[in-house]
């Protein structure tokens, strides 16, 4: 049985050391930027997080039991690739684009990227894709805990926003830097000790004859497999051209360090991922069986508390990433907000009582949601994919774009979905979300658009 209160005095020791910099702020620009320019250490230390966050870990439980170790091994490298060419070779055009017109956050790449009305449907677009955080990861946070330990977890999950209400809300870009960095440690240490205790102290040929037994009725359905890929290339390229918080430590790293910072914040996440990967498929070939939920129920029963409380810590950390990020990128996004549509500038008293709401709705949409989770995952999952490549080709492309540009960009997640909640079937609406975002994607990037088209 677990002990809670491991957890509660964790994040009370935590909170205590980033108590100095809660609503410590003088002004909004001293919230969400740093004093100085970040260097290798703390670069990479904030892009690494960013690529460990729920979804992460939630996609690393699904491909394992789904494919196996050597097939989930083979994705989630390929996965990492993409996220290093992508922040290496197309990024940096997009960074130097916005620095040559003193542009100072994503929300003012994508507003001047549109004239007339489609500014402030960009900053619609932006919301939506930066909800995952406050919205998916507390609502399936609160559907694991009654059906893994059999209890009303709304307080837990209570707690744990409120955590990350303090740490990003209140505390900022700097409450951030320094949570996520104690975060990263603990979760490193217990992703080492996680392998060495399963195949060092229960034996490795043990583990392995576990794994043969289980991989021998195991099959590979064939149609997961390409849907699963196209989840992972679609979430990398919404989450490096959507995530306000990735932007702003991007646009804060010192140019000589971006490089390094970049390698080694993709190799500690693929190293975390191959870790979690690693745990998962020895946990699940203990049990026999094809149905998710005795997979997942055998999580409690087939392990010890020690195992058991390191694996929901790491669970609760990824999680926590999830929701610090979208905090901070929900409220830089209504700073730009308020700025842009405003003559009064915020503060950043605004921003600390924005921030409390949204952990207030977060927390009841769970509630309200959480019958709901396997819909609220596949909503999201069309969403990215209908969003992800219109969105990395608007960072690339040069110049200004019509109007109705970001209505489409809209339109289409909204239909994808919509034929989804009609339809009831995940892979085709999955494949008509690509085809539509491939698309829109190659007519934003190649299409020449004439001047009155621009002012439509």
């Amino acid at each position: 049985m677990l002990d809670w209160y491991y957890f509660l005095f964790f994040g009370a020791g935590l909170l205590i050391y980033c108590l100095e910099i809660v609503v410590s702020h003088r002004s909004v620009a001293d919230y969400f930027s740093p004093t100085v320019q970040y260097g290798i250490g703390k670069g990479t230390v904030l892009i690494w997080a960013v690529f460990f966050s729920g979804g992460i870990f939630e996609m690393a439980f699904f491909s394992s039991v789904a494919f196996g170790l050597g097939i989930s091994i083979t994705y989630w490298i390929a996965f990492y690739i993409l996220a290093y060419l992508l922040l290496s070779k197309c990024i940096p055009l997009a960074i130097k684009q916005a620095e040559s017109e003193n542009i100072r956050g994503l929300p003012d790449i994508y507003s001047s990227k549109f004239a007339g009305k489609g500014r402030n449907l960009s900053f619609i677009i932006l919301l939506l894709v930066n909800l995952d955080g406050l919205i998916i990861q507390p609502t399936i946070a609160l559907w694991l805990f009654r059906t893994l330990f059999d209890t009303n977890g709304l307080l837990f999950i209570s707690l744990l926003v409120s955590f990350c209400v303090i740490i990003s809300g209140l505390g900022g870009i700097g409450g951030i830097s320094r949570a996520v960095k104690i975060l990263m440690i603990v979760t490193g240490a217990a992703l080492v000790f996680l392998p060495i205790y399963l195949y060092v102290i229960k034996g490795i040929e043990h583990v392995y004859q576990l794994y043969s037994n289980w991989s021998f009725i195991h099959v590979v359905d064939l149609q997961d497999g390409f849907v699963f890929t196209i989840i992972l290339i679609n979430l990398v390229c919404l989450k490096i051209s959507t995530s306000l918080f990735i932007w702003r430590v991007l646009l804060s790293l010192k140019r000589p360090h971006f490089s390094s910072a970049i390698k080694l914040a993709v190799a500690g996440s693929a190293s975390f991922s191959i870790s979690l990967l690693v745990y998962f498929v020895y946990i699940s070939s203990q049990y026999f069986d094809s149905d998710w939920l005795p997979i997942l129920r055998s999580f409690t029963e087939n392990q010890g508390d020690l195992l058991l409380s390191v694996a929901v810590f790491i669970w609760f950390i990824t999680a926590a990433h999830s929701i610090i990020f979208s905090i901070y990128s929900i409220n830089s996004l209504a700073v730009a907000v308020v700025e842009q549509f405003s003559r009064k500038l915020a503060t950043t008293k605004k921003v600390y009582l924005f921030s409390m709401i949204a952990g207030a709705m977060s927390v009841a949409f769970a509630n309200t949601l959480m019958g709901h989770s396997l819909q609220i995952i596949f909503i999201y999952l069309l969403f990215s994919a209908s969003m992800s490549i219109p969105s990395m080709a608007l960072l690339l492309r040069k110049g200004i774009l019509p109007s109705w540009i970001p209505i489409v960009m809209l339109s289409t997640p909204t239909g994808t979905v919509a034929f989804y909640c009609f339809y009831d079937s995940f892979a085709l609406s999955l494949y008509i979300g690509l085809i539509s975002s491939i698309f829109l994607g190659l007519v934003i990037y190649y299409f020449d658009f004439s001047e009155k088209d621009k002012m439509i």
